[in-house]
C-alpha cells in the first residue's frame, strides 16, 4: 500500500497504479477499457439506471421489489430474467454472482461452466461474470428492458466491478464490513476496506462522468440473532467509505429479523442516521435509501412455511417505508431456486406489498419509540467511541475498534475480530445482547436487554 488505509478519496495516479494490477488478475479476456465502459453507460436510457428507480420510489413513497438469480448456461439464464421480466411483479433485474467468482477462482468458475453446458443444467450457483465479460454482460442487459444489477458480497470486487459497470448494469451490492466480518477468515481489515475503496472510487468516476451508479451496501450478512445496533454502526461506516470516494447514492440493506417491531425500528433509525453522519462529514450530497434484504438464517423446506417468511418481510418493508425489497425464494431451505419457484415467490411477495402500499406502522407507539431510543443510543455509543480512536477518522477508528472489541460481531467467520459478544432473540423474537463483550454501552442500555431476556426466561419456566 502507497500510505496507511484510512477514509480519504484515492487520488489519480494511486487509483491507476490499483486498476493495472486489477486488469492484470485475469488475461484470458481483453482488459476493461474504462472510456469505452463511459461511453457505453451514457448510451442508457434514463429508465435503465437503478439511481432513476430509487429517485422515483423515495420521492412517491413505494416500495421496490427485486430477486436474486443468476446462473449458467448463458441461455438458461436469460430465460430466467425474462421470465420475471414477463410476469411484471420485479422493479429490476439480478446479475447474481457465482461463488467461484466471488472468490476470484475464475479458472474454476470457466470449467463449471463447460460441465453446465455438458450437462443441461447449472453447475455454478450464480453468473459467472468475467467468464462471460463485458460482451456477455451487455448482451443480457441488452435483451432486458429493465435495470440490471450484479449481486455479491467478497473480499475483492474490484474486477467484478469493472466488468458490471463498462457491461451496463447500473448498480452493484456489496460493502467492507460485510466482507470483512462475514466473507473473510484471515484476510486484513485495511486490505478488505482499500479493496472496496477502488471499487467506491470506480463509482466516483462514472458519476463525476455524469453516469450515477447504486450502491446497494449490506451491513452485515450473518443468520444469527445480531441486535440491529451494530448492523447500523456497518451501515453508516460503509456509507462513509462510499461518499469519501464519489459515491453519489447508497443504500444501506438492513436484514429481516423475526420482531416486526423491532425491523420497523432499526429501518427507520438506521436511515436517520446514516443521513445524520453523512452531513456531519461533509457528504450532503450523497443520496441515501434503505433496503430491507429478507431472512439470511435457515430457511424451512417446506415451501408454504418459507413462502410465509418472505411475506413477513415484504410486511416489514411497507410498514417501515423502506424503498427496495431483495427477496429470496420459498426454494431457499431446499437448495437453487427454481425459476417457477423465483418467479412464483415474486408473484406472492408483490401481492404483499401491494395489499400493504402506503401503510406505515405507528412510529409514536411507545413500544417502537422505546426501540428506537435503544437502537439509537447504542449506534451512538459505538460511534463516538469509534471516532474517538480513529481521532476522527472513521476507517482508522473502525479498525481500532475490532482489534479492541469495542465493535464486535456475534460468532463471526474471520479470526481478526474478538467475537466476544453473545446473543439471543427475546421472547418477541427481537435481537437481544447475552454477553456484551467490550461495547462501550451505558448501564441503562445493558440493564434493558437484560431485562427483556428475563421475561423470555421467565415465560419459557
Amino acid at each position: 500500500m502507497t500510505r496507511r488505509i484510512d477514509n480519504r478519496r484515492l487520488d489519480d495516479e494511486e487509483f491507476a497504479a490499483i486498476r493495472k494490477e486489477v486488469l492484470a488478475s485475469w488475461t484470458a479476456k481483453p482488459p476493461v477499457d474504462l472510456k469505452e465502459g463511459l461511453a457505453y453507460q451514457a448510451k442508457l436510457a434514463p429508465h435503465r439506471r437503478l439511481t432513476t428507480l430509487y429517485a422515483d420510489a423515495d420521492a412517491n413513497g413505494y416500495t421496490l421489489l427485486n430477486p436474486y438469480g443468476g446462473l449458467a448456461p448463458f441461455d438458461a439464464y436469460l430465460e430466467l430474467l425474462h421470465g420475471l421480466e414477463k410476469d411484471g411483479t420485479v422493479d429490476f433485474l439480478p446479475m447474481s454472482i457465482d461463488s467461484h467468482t466471488r472468490t476470484n477462482e475464475y479458472e474454476a468458475a470457466e470449467r463449471a461452466v463447460r460441465e453446465s453446458e455438458e450437462r443441461g443444467r447449472s453447475m455454478l450457483n450464480g453468473f459467472p461474470i468475467i467468464h462471460y465479460g463485458v460482451e456477455g454482460c451487455r448482451k443480457v442487459v441488452e435483451s432486458v428492458n429493465l435495470p440490471v444489477i450484479a449481486r455479491l458480497s467478497a473480499i475483492d470486487a474490484r474486477l467484478v466491478a469493472e466488468t458490471a459497470f463498462a457491461g451496463g448494469c447500473t448498480a452493484l451490492t456489496g460493502s467492507p464490513m460485510a466482507s470483512f466480518t462475514c466473507y473473510s477468515r484471515d484476510t486484513p481489515f485495511e486490505v478488505v476496506v482499500r479493496n472496496w475503496q477502488y471499487v467506491e472510487r470506480l463509482v466516483g468516476i462514472y458519476n463525476e462522468h455524469g453516469l450515477p451508479l447504486m450502491r446497494d451496501q449490506p451491513e452485515f450478512n450473518i443468520g444469527v440473532a445480531h441486535p440491529p445496533s451494530l448492523s447500523i454502526v456497518m451501515a453508516i461506516l460503509n456509507a462513509l467509505i462510499a461518499a469519501a470516494q464519489g459515491a453519489p447514492h447508497i443504500a444501506p440493506a438492513h436484514q429481516q429479523q423475526g420482531s416486526i417491531l423491532q425491523n420497523v425500528a432499526s429501518a427507520l433509525v438506521e436511515r436517520r442516521l446514516v443521513r445524520e453522519y453523512l452531513d456531519r462529514f461533509g457528504f450532503g450530497s450523497c443520496r441515501n435509501s434503505s433496503i430491507l434484504v429478507t431472512w439470511v438464517g435457515q430457511f424451512p423446506v417446506d415451501p408454504y412455511r418459507a413462502l410465509a417468511i418472505l411475506c413477513q418481510g415484504a410486511t416489514v418493508a411497507s410498514l417501515a417505508g423502506v424503498t427496495n425489497l431483495v427477496c429470496k425464494s420459498y426454494d431457499e431451505g431446499v437448495g437453487l431456486a427454481r425459476p417457477q419457484a423465483n418467479r412464483e415467490s415474486m408473484q406472492a411477495v408483490r401481492q404483499t406489498l401491494d395489499m400493504l402500499r402506503f401503510q406505515r406502522y405507528p412510529i409514536n407507539d411507545p413500544a417502537v419509540r422505546e426501540e428506537m431510543d435503544l437502537i439509537e443510543a447504542e449506534v451512538r455509543a459505538v460511534m463516538e467511541k469509534l471516532l474517538e480512536l480513529g481521532d476522527g477518522d472513521t476507517v482508522v477508528g473502525a479498525g481500532r475498534a475490532f482489534e479492541l472489541g469495542v465493535l464486535d460481531v456475534p460468532y463471526p467467520p474471520t479470526k481478526l475480530i474478538k467475537g466476544r459478544i453473545t446473543t439471543a432473540y427475546d421472547r418477541t423474537g427481537a435481537a437481544r445482547f447475552v454477553d456484551f463483550g467490550d461495547l462501550p454501552f451505558p448501564p441503562d442500555v445493558r440493564r434493558c436487554h437484560e431485562a427483556k431476556l428475563r421475561e423470555r426466561a421467565a415465560a419459557d419456566d
